[in-house]
């Protein structure tokens, strides 16, 4: 199902694009290598040294990865040389460079924020020797103190709960809470497995389809660690620095596509037992997730309601104040608003005149801690499925 919302102010699943000169400001003397007041000249000798040095001619040959971060580069490089030779777009660039309070990026890589969450090519490096197993352990043991969590008392009360009577209605506050402080335990270990990929501060947004979304988010670390590797052997081959060693019996004299070959084995056979520890904890996480959900969500049509129609008015309780809004299912497809008065639903003469009018009224009850667009998903995904079953009886009595 396609799921379009405009006008809603809660966009938890809005893609971040960082763009130069919004998000984070390049420094450009810092890619050129020269001081802020460095002279027209100084500009210029820096200019070339630096276009010889990533002249895509020299990378010919090389991985074709390699090629084209060497031709970035180039295009990073006559960029600079573009504002800094020029007194007019020189002047209007130091203006913006003094008042700058967000993030400088001192090489021309992307940047979103360099105190947030994110990615650490760094940290990666450092933990490529590390054994998986020894962090994990030492991951169960910080979970453990840090969320509280007691697997005696959590075996208990879920054991109350998969009973054939379910769980009493005097325990179900505290199986709620035994279901969070679990899933805390488990976001709490896996946040620690993630920075030995280099994800600092970070783990997965908990929705209802975790196991697919880590292994999204995992798979996209991935390949931001390989693009690590090809810019550093990008430098490497451009005389800058040499952060990573040379594969181990090659010398000092291993060229930039073995090296460049080498780190991403490393990194694929890195990633792989990363995965093996991480796919158990994302499995018991989205059972418990998709349980807090069951329990808590009270998903609940309005009592007068006759039929299931694609016009559905969903209102979300969250907070002291509901929210109320607007979708309309056509095809495989739903689109979402917000008006203003919908709120007056609350009244019942006004939800029976617009139910009288074609409308389903539905409520639920948004969970802290699980991913609100993964709620709103699934929700409407029910409903889906209830117009579509309502189709498939039409068919069937039409036929008959």
């Amino acid at each position: 199902m396609r799921l379009e919302i405009f006008d809603l102010e809660e966009r938890t699943m809005a893609s971040l694009d960082p763009v130069n000169g919004v998000d984070y400001l390049i420094d450009y003397y810092s890619l050129l290598g020269v001081e802020r007041d460095a002279t027209a000249e100084t500009i210029t000798t820096a200019y070339r040294q630096m276009q010889m040095q990533y002249h895509p001619d020299r990378f010919q040959g090389l991985a074709p990865e390699l090629f084209h971060r060497a031709e970035h580069q180039s295009n990073l490089v006559n960029e600079a040389y573009t504002i800094l030779d020029d007194d007019s777009n020189k002047r209007a660039y130091d203006q913006k460079l003094a008042g700058w309070k967000k993030p400088l990026s001192k090489h021309g890589e992307i940047i979103v924020d360099l105190d947030a969450s994110g990615f650490s090519f760094t940290t990666l490096l450092g933990n490529l020797n590390a054994d998986p197993e020894q962090r994990e352990k030492e991951a169960e043991t910080i979970a453990s103190q840090f969320s509280g969590f007691n697997k005696a008392t959590y075996d208990f009360i879920c054991g109350q709960a998969a009973s054939p009577g379910g769980i009493p209605p005097e325990l179900k506050a505290a199986y709620v809470e035994q279901l969070e402080q679990r899933d805390l335990h488990l976001s709490l270990r896996e946040g620690l497995l993630w920075e030995s990929i280099g994800q600092r501060n970070h783990a997965p947004a908990p929705r209802l389809e975790y196991r697919e979304h880590m292994r999204e988010v995992l798979e996209s670390t991935k390949q931001e660690a390989i693009r690590g590797v090809e810019e550093q052997v990008l430098l490497i081959a451009a005389g800058e620095r040499a952060l990573l060693p040379a594969p181990e019996g090659s010398g000092d004299n291993a060229d930039a596509s073995q090296v460049l070959a080498h780190y991403t084995a490393r990194l694929d056979e890195h990633f792989q037992k990363q995965a093996a520890i991480l796919e158990p904890l994302a499995a018991e996480r989205e059972q418990i997730l998709e349980e807090r959900f069951a329990t808590s969500a009270k998903i609940v049509y309005h009592p007068e309601t006759v039929s299931y129609t694609p016009k559905l008015i969903l209102e979300i309780k969250h907070g002291n104040a509901p929210v109320w809004l607007m979708f309309e299912f056509s095809g495989d497809s739903v689109k979402g608003t917000h008006l203003d008065g919908l709120e007056e639903l609350a009244k019942p003469e006004i939800a029976r005149e617009w139910i009288g009018r074609g409308y389903t009224i539905l409520s639920f009850q948004a969970i802290k801690g699980i991913d609100f667009r993964s709620q709103l998903d699934r929700v409407l995904t029910l409903h889906a499925e209830k117009l579509a079953a309502l189709t498939m009886q039409h068919t069937i009595e039409i036929a008959s």
